[in-house]
């Protein structure tokens, strides 16, 4: 039987990878909407630019965090 005074333990290296999924994520639409709106700013249509900027930076993202996970399950990043 569980004490429930006990705490949780949690497997550090789960909580680690979940962090560096989410920084990953916010600083691709971060940076590249950054970018859009830069752009925005020099040649005008400021929602195009961000917009695109978002899109781009969430894929590029979402990519980047596949093959890092995949690397780290031991995967080669072109296979599944």
């Amino acid at each position: 039987m569980v004490n429930s005074a006990e705490p949780l333990q949690r497997d550090g290296s789960t909580v680690n990878a979940a962090w560096t999924i989410i920084s990953n994520l916010i600083a691709g639409i971060v940076l590249y909407g950054g970018i859009g709106w830069l752009l925005s700013l020099w040649l005008g249509h400021r929602a195009v630019f961000v917009a695109g900027g978002v899109l781009i930076g969430t894929a590029l993202s979402l990519y980047l965090v596949h093959v890092r996970t995949s690397q780290e399950a031991g995967e080669p990043p072109g296979k599944r």
